[in-house]
């Protein structure tokens, strides 16, 4: 990462930085568990941890971190680090969001001050940062997507869900382009039964296909799509086997998925 110059991969072993400390350290994972282990070569203590969550994406980072770290202290007849904070860390911006949003499925509040709240049909559920503009919550009538915030010239004017668009009050924005049939055929979701693998949902939404809803894909060839926004990324979606215009097959970089919206 050019960001992070001095934190290194290879052979296996990832090269990271914590107080001060020059640690080894790997992470892995697969459908049924997650892991990870730190280590302190020098201080000759490490760490190792896995629980049963798979298919996420998490691994227990912070926990073999703050392990590594309290062993070397606690070896040395030092007081234990205080443990780092779990979760999104506090919202600064939290202003550029708030406000009520309205569209064809309903109306939506967001509020709070560090962290952002959603609140629809007398629910109210705190949301969670992945990345950028987009936050995850678990909101009954938001979990299934990821709330993706709009901006123009830097102002926040809407948010994205699934299908739908929630225009900010006040705010001026153009409506989303109508959805044509050949994208709207594309839409649904797509199923392995291989573990491995698992499914994908493809939402339309104005004129653009997304991948569960926030990662836009783009047409580099007749029905072969991949990434707008990576546009290095090998990784390709095909369609395949065509009833009644619709496909039945999502071929995800040679792994065939089969349509199964019900």
């Amino acid at each position: 990462d050019p960001a992070t110059p001095a934190e290194t991969y290879g052979l296996g072993l990832m090269h990271r930085s914590d107080d001060g400390r020059v640690l080894l350290h790997h992470t892995g994972g697969m459908v049924s568990f997650s892991s990870s282990f730190h280590v302190d070569a020098a201080a000759g203590t490490g760490a190792f941890a896995s629980c049963a969550i798979g298919a996420t994406g998490y691994r227990p980072r912070l926990l073999t971190r703050f392990a590594c770290h309290a062993l070397r202290l606690a070896a040395a007849g030092r007081p234990l680090p205080t443990p780092a904070r779990l979760g999104s860390p506090p919202l600064m911006n939290a202003a550029d969001y708030a406000g009520r949003y309205t569209g064809s499925a309903g109306v939506v509040t967001i509020g709070g001050s560090t962290e952002l709240t959603v609140a629809a049909n007398d629910v109210t559920s705190p949301t969670e940062v992945k990345k950028g503009d987009i936050f995850l919550t678990d909101h009954p009538r938001f979990e299934r997507f990821a709330l993706q915030f709009v901006r123009e010239t830097g102002k926040v004017v809407a948010v994205d869900h699934g299908a739908d668009r929630y225009v900010r009050d006040g705010a001026s924005i153009a409506p989303l382009p109508k959805t044509p049939e050949r994208i709207a055929a594309r839409a649904g979701h797509y199923q392995s039964d291989d573990a491995w693998i698992g499914g994908v949902t493809l939402v339309a939404r104005g004129d653009q296909l997304f991948i569960e809803g926030s990662d836009a894909l783009t047409e580099i060839d007749d029905d072969v799509w991949r990434s707008a926004a990576i546009d290095w990324s090998p990784e390709r979606l095909r369609f395949a086997g065509f009833v009644a215009g619709r496909p039945q097959l999502l071929i995800q970089s040679g792994r065939p998925l089969e349509r199964r919206d019900g």
